[in-house]
C-alpha cells in the first residue's frame, strides 16, 4: 500500500469541510459566483444550494462507497476543481482580491496566489487518486477496512491537523504584524472642524475617484448607504422615483453608496446605474455607518447638515426633512 491511497481522503476532506461550512450560505455563494463573472443563469440561490449539496455528496461518496462509485465521485471532484481553478486564475489575473467564501462565512479565502495554489494542489490530488484507482489501488472504503490502511489514515490525519494548527498560528502572527506595521505608518489624523463632514473618497459609476468635498461642490447630496439583498435597502432603491419627488429638482441629489461590486448592483438595478457611488469603505467608517440602510445629508463644500441616521424609517424621515434642514442657517465654524 502506497501513499497514493491517501489522495482521495484529502480531496474528500476538502469537499466535505467546504460544503458543510457553506450550509446556509447559498446567498453569499451566489454573490461570489457573480463576482467571478460566472454566467448569470448559474449565479443564483438555487444553483448555490445545489453546489453546496454536490460538494457534500461528492465528499461522502469518495470515502463511503465501493468501486466504481468512489472513482466516479473523484472524477466529478476533479472536474469541479478544474473549473474552479480556471475561474480563480482568471479572476486573479484581473486583479480581484475579494473573499470567495469557499469555506463559509468563517473562512478567509481571498482571490490570489494562495487560492490558486490550493486548488491546483487539490486538482493534482484528485488526478493522482484517479491514477491510483486505474492502477488497482484500493478505494478509501477498502483502506478503512484494512488495519494497515487505517494506520496510514491516522498518521495522515495527525500530520494534517498539526499542519493546520501551525498554519493558523502563523497566519495570526502575520495578521498581527501587518496590523502593527500599518498602524506605525498611518499619518497623524487631523481634527475635523465642527459642522464639517470628515473627508473621504468614493468612486463614481464612471470609474473616476472623487473627493467628498468635490462631490458636493455644486449641489448638496443626500447619501444613502445600501446593500442589495437587505430588504429595507431594496425598499428604498425601488422607491427612488418617489424619494426624488420628495426632494424636488432644487433639493439635494439622492445618491446611493453601495458596498457590492458595480456589475452586481447594475445587474439588479440597471436604471440606477448613474445614481451610485462605490468604494465606500472609507466613507462608511468615517461617517460611522454601522448598518444599512443609513444616510447622511451633506451640504455644499462638505458641511454635515444631518446624520448619520440608521434604519429605513429614519432614512425616509431625513429625506422628508432634507429641504427644511438645508434652508436653516448653519452655525458658524469655530
Amino acid at each position: 500500500m502506497t501513499a497514493l491511497v491517501l489522495l482521495p481522503f484529502a480531496v474528500a476532506a476538502a469537499f466535505l469541510s467546504s460544503g458543510l461550512a457553506k450550509l446556509g450560505g447559498a446567498r453569499r455563494l451566489a454573490e461570489a459566483a457573480q463576482r467571478f463573472r460566472i454566467p448569470a443563469v448559474f449565479a443564483t440561490l438555487g444553483w448555490g444550494r445545489a453546489f453546496i449539496a454536490l460538494e457534500i455528496v461528492v465528499g461522502a461518496v469518495i470515502v463511503a462507497t465501493p468501486g466504481p462509485w468512489s472513482p466516479l465521485a473523484l472524477a466529478t471532484a476533479a472536474l469541479v476543481l478544474a473549473g474552479f481553478l480556471t475561474v480563480a486564475v482568471r479572476s486573479w489575473r484581473r486583479g480581484d482580491t475579494f473573499d470567495c467564501g469557499c469555506f463559509g462565512a468563517r473562512g478567509n479565502t481571498r482571490v490570489g496566489p494562495g487560492l490558486v495554489a490550493r486548488n491546483a494542489a487539490l486538482l493534482a490530488a484528485a488526478l493522482g487518486g484517479l491514477l491510483a484507482a486505474a492502477l488497482g489501488s484500493p478505494t478509501p472504503l477498502e483502506v478503512l477496512g484494512d488495519s494497515s490502511g487505517r494506520a496510514w489514515v491516522v498518521v495522515a490525519a495527525i500530520l494534517a491537523a498539526s499542519g493546520l494548527a501551525v498554519q493558523r498560528l502563523t497566519a495570526k502572527d502575520r495578521v498581527r504584524a501587518a496590523a502593527e506595521e500599518a498602524r506605525a505608518t498611518l499619518p497623524t489624523p487631523t481634527a475635523t472642524p465642527p459642522g464639517m463632514a470628515p473627508t473621504f473618497e468614493v468612486t463614481r459609476h464612471t470609474g473616476d475617484a472623487v473627493d467628498s468635498r468635490m462631490l458636493v461642490a455644486l449641489r448638496p447630496h443626500l447619501m444613502v448607504f445600501v446593500r442589495p439583498g437587505c430588504g429595507s435597502c431594496d425598499n428604498l432603491l425601488n422607491d427612488t422615483a418617489e424619494l426624488d419627488a420628495i426632494l424636488g429638482d432644487d433639493g439635494p441629489l439622492l445618491v446611493f453608496a453601495v458596498s457590492v461590486a458595480r456589475f452586481i448592483f447594475e445587474e439588479q438595478y440597471p436604471q440606477l446605474a448613474d445614481r451610485v457611488v462605490y468604494g465606500i469603505a472609507s466613507a462608511t467608517e468615517k461617517l460611522d455607518i454601522a448598518k444599512t440602510p443609513g444616510a447622511v445629508l451633506l451640504g455644499l463644500n462638505g458641511r454635515l447638515v444631518a446624520g448619520p441616521v440608521l434604519g429605513e424609517t429614519e432614512v425616509r424621515e431625513l429625506i422628508t426633512d432634507a429641504r427644511r434642514l438645508l434652508a436653516q442657517p448653519l452655525p458658524p465654524l469655530s
